[in-house]
């Protein structure tokens, strides 16, 4: 800021000082509107306007007399009263009249569907109606317009050569809500108003452009281009005078009742003007001249806005947005915020008191720094110097704040409905398939609200109007009695809640006993994704190869092959089991088995174990009766096994006795010569 002081002399001026700005408050925004706002309107925008979908359909009216004629055999006569026949000298009857009636209609609702689709498409109509909702979320209302006629180029190769041609064709635009004026007295329906009013600004260049257009008053629109941009009436004392050096010329379009002396006067004859003193008309101004007029091709008067509010408000047409009912948790989040990051600037240092009369800086500067000098004086007590300083610590009261932060965000979730499940985090929802589900179906609940709100006040009427542009300038294939339905919204919804069983229902389609089409169930779980289906659909030629390559059996068949693969199945499975019980008998023998043999092993190495100790108290004691030493036993014994070993193996070899050594004891009764050891 700037101080200003006039000097004491007459020819003096006056001279500024810089005020120092003494306010060390925080003076940081932290927005958290935006985040809310911005997640609800993409949340919206994903949902209403899928990649690859429209958010309605067109469907013929049923007509209850075809439906009570369609299976009746009486025959068709024509005025004269003859019976009309087939080529085949049958009759007709008015059971195939009406078959044949409901057929054509039917066709020509798909045909006027295609029709809407193309225009709806040539006009982004997903990018406007995004922005429409964006403008909802975020100041409450969200304006739209259409369908009214716009000059569109079509481009198209004819001949091997590209040939660009101008049609007038329908058109929808979003509208700024700050630039759009209905009738204060419409109520909350701004068709109940007397008129509507929307400003917007053209450059030069495309002011010039209208006087191509169809119906535009070239000689008005050379006056408005003489005069410049931002002549008004010099009855209008509130004119902003910020707009004054702007190029851009404000323009009015005016959608109301005129009187037909009004309609005269700008040339405009119509054959449904005789007879009435007044008709809706449309207006175009620029400054105070009047650019165009002409009779509004809706017979009924309905104006080409539709308005979307966020959250109703009773007795107006605009609506409550997602920053609006916010606004009281930001301002607790922003007061809570700003005190805490005061609270940590003066908790981060202590708070220095100092007595000047102990000490003096060496400097002369009273500013703490790293390493200062300070000098006692005379009057200080050298016993107490150390009490000149005193350091007095501010309480942090980060944790409070931050529980008022935390109570902030919850007090934003409640207020506007925007939960932080909605905005991809979990939060604290419970980690459980069932506690998901139903937690995300409450939490859905305010977008099937918008949703609804989005049908009634944007598709219906809005498509509704592209419908009888169609009655008014279609071909007359295309003009059958339908009605709109707006079953994108809700459904696509619906859709958003279901994508987490698509997959599943996917694998239940893949078997024939739920009789479900697996393409369809692809096609909703693509769709469930953010995917356009047709771009993974194969082609002609793909369909062929693959429809050659591997034929589909009859239904018959395929009952059969699944009765077969049940009932093997189930064979299979009883095999199982009779197997697995013979297998636990068997392996209970075995063990019982093994558990004996291993008893007997460890006896048998028990016995030995016992008969090699006695042999060693055998070889002990033997020695010790003759005076021997173990190790000479140990010897004789191995000289003796040698020896038995090799008269065994001779005796084996049916060696002759002669070979064979003289055994110490010759039992009675002798052997046969050369069998002494085998007889």
């Amino acid at each position: 800021t700037h101080a200003f002081t006039k000097s004491m002399s007459v020819d003096g001026g006056l001279s500024s000082q810089t005020a120092q700005d003494t306010d060390s408050s925080c003076t940081a925004f932290f927005n958290i509107t935006r985040q809310f706002v911005d997640s609800a309107s993409a949340r919206m925008g994903d949902i209403l306007l899928p990649a690859g979908d429209w958010n309605f359909t067109i469907k013929p009216t049923p007509v209850p007399e075809l439906d009570k004629i369609k299976d009746s055999t009486q025959p068709v006569v024509d005025e004269l009263g003859a019976v009309i026949e087939k080529p085949n000298g049958a009759p007709h009857t008015l059971g195939e009249f009406a078959k044949k009636e409901k057929l054509t209609v039917s066709e020509q609702v798909a045909k006027a569907e295609k029709r809407i689709h193309d225009w709806l498409t040539e006009c982004q109509y997903h990018a406007e109606v995004r922005k429409v909702i964006e403008d909802s979320a975020k100041i409450g209302t969200g304006v739209i317009r259409g369908a009214y006629p716009a000059l569109s180029k079509v481009r198209m190769v004819l001949n091997k050569s590209l040939v660009i041609e101008e049609k007038t064709l329908p058109t929808s635009k979003r509208v700024d809500p700050n630039n759009f004026f209905p009738d204060p007295a419409c109520g909350e329906n701004i068709q109940n108003g007397s008129y509507v009013l929307e400003r917007d600004y053209l450059s030069a260049r495309q002011l010039r452009e209208l006087k191509q257009a169809k119906g535009y008053i070239s000689e008005n629109i050379d006056k408005v281009l003489e005069e410049g941009a931002n002549k008004v009436n010099v009855d209008n004392p509130n004119q902003d005078s910020t707009s004054k050096d702007s190029e851009r010329f404000e323009i009015w379009y005016y959608f109301g009742i005129v009187d037909i002396d009004d309609l005269d006067a700008l040339g405009v004859k119509s054959e449904a003007l005789e007879g009435k003193d007044y008709a809706p008309a449309v207006v175009v101004m620029v400054n105070d001249t009047v650019i165009k007029g002409f009779v509004n091709p809706l017979d009924n008067g309905t104006f080409p806005y539709d308005v979307m509010p966020w959250q109703r408000v009773s007795g107006s047409w605009a609506g409550v947005g997602v920053s609006r009912q916010g606004r009281t948790a930001q301002e607790m989040l922003l007061a809570s915020a700003r005190t805490m990051m005061e609270n940590a600037g003066l908790s981060s240092a202590p708070q220095i008191i100092v007595r000047q009369s102990a000490i003096r800086p060496a400097d002369g500067n009273w500013t703490l720094v790293k390493g200062k000098v300070w000098i006692a004086t005379e009057e200080a007590d050298t016993r107490n110097v150390a009490d000149a300083f005193l350091a007095i610590q501010i309480p942090s009261m980060q944790q409070e704040l931050a529980n008022m932060i935390t109570m902030a965000y919850k007090m934003m979730e409640d207020a506007t409905g925007i939960s932080f499940l909605l905005q991809g985090q979990q939060g604290s929802a419970p980690d459980t398939v069932g506690g998901m589900q139903l937690l995300h179906q409450n939490a859905s609940a305010l977008l099937r609200r918008i949703a609804r709100v989005f049908d009634e006040c944007i598709t219906e009427p809005h498509i509704r109007r592209y419908y009888d542009w169609l009655l008014i300038h279609g071909d007359d294939d295309e003009k059958g009695d339908c009605h709109i339905e707006a079953i994108g919204s809700s459904a696509l919804v619906e859709r958003e809640i279901q994508s987490q069983q698509a997959a599943q229902i996917l694998q239940m389609s893949l078997n024939p006993i739920f009789g479900m089409s697996p393409k369809k169930a692809c096609d909703e779980l693509l769709r469930s994704w953010r995917f356009d289906p047709a771009k993974f659909a194969l082609s002609e030629e793909e369909q062929q190869k693959a429809e050659q390559q591997q034929q589909p059996p009859a239904p018959q068949v395929q009952a059969a092959q699944i009765r077969a693969e049940t009932e093997k199945a189930i064979a299979e499975q009883k095999i199982q089991a009779e197997l697995a019980m013979d297998k636990n008998d068997v392996d209970r023998d075995t063990a019982y088995t093994e558990s004996m043999s291993r008893r007997d092993e460890l006896a048998h190495e028990s016995r030995m174990a016992e008969l090699q100790v006695r042999r060693e108290l055998a070889i002990l004691d033997y020695a010790n009766k003759k005076d021997l030493k173990v190790e000479d036993v140990k010897a004789k014994l191995s000289d003796t096994v040698l020896k038995l070993r090799a008269t065994k193996e001779l005796a084996a070899m049916e060696a002759p006795a002669s070979a064979l050594p003289k055994p110490p004891v010759e039992p009675i009764g002798k052997a046969v010569k050369g069998h002494s050891f085998t007889q």
